[in-house]
């Protein structure tokens, strides 16, 4: 007598159906599939994309400069070629410092530092816009406003910078005891 076939798991549901069964269960699939993809394109569009890392004032005593300082964290993807517009405050009361970067789809982190500022007070704050902007229409996908504030007293900045060039030479035009070495508390001691 001949040994039947062993029967698989799979084989038995199949025989069953029908093919307008089989049709009713790839469309019901289809459909939950594109819910789901509408879902989460929904949840993209509507989630933050940025995120505040790490930011304050950067002293470079040797080149006697006071700047802005800043990281942004990509925490949702953003399209290439997507803009970061960052607007930060003018200590002495101009314009605003504008700094724009370009992010691409590796960029997990981007960091922004402003111009050379001048008349840095101590204990205030200073305001800083970050937007986020479309490449193609420059619409505003986001927006994000931070306080910066320093407690260091801009008197600790020499005068003139100490060093000039890339390889931090000695900058010829301060000799030894120059009071333009001092920082602006040495020099009125």
């Amino acid at each position: 007598m001949p040994v039947p076939a062993p029967r698989l798991w799979y084989d038995a549901p199949m025989r069953n159906l029908s093919g307008l069964t089989i049709a009713l269960l790839l469309a019901a699939a289809v459909a939950v599939l594109a819910v789901l993809f509408q879902f989460a394109e929904q949840r993209r569009a509507t989630s933050t994309k940025l995120a505040f890392a790490g930011g304050g004032f950067l002293y470079n005593y040797r080149i006697a400069e006071v700047r802005y300082g800043l990281t942004m964290r990509v925490v949702n993807p953003v399209p290439i070629g997507t803009h970061l517009e960052v607007t930060f405050e003018n200590p002495a009361g101009g314009d605003p410092f504008v700094v724009t970067r370009s992010l691409g789809s590796d960029t997990s982190l981007v960091g922004v530092e402003s111009p050379a500022l001048p008349d840095v007070a101590t204990g205030r704050d200073y305001a800083v816009v970050i937007r986020l902007r479309d490449r193609v229409t420059n619409a505003v996908l986001e927006t994000h406003e931070r306080r910066l504030r320093t407690n260091i007293e801009p008197t600790v900045m020499p005068k003139k910078p100490l060093t000039i060039g890339p390889g931090y030479h000695r900058n010829p035009d301060i000799g030894d005891g120059d009071p333009a070495a001092r920082t602006g508390a040495q020099a009125t001691e």
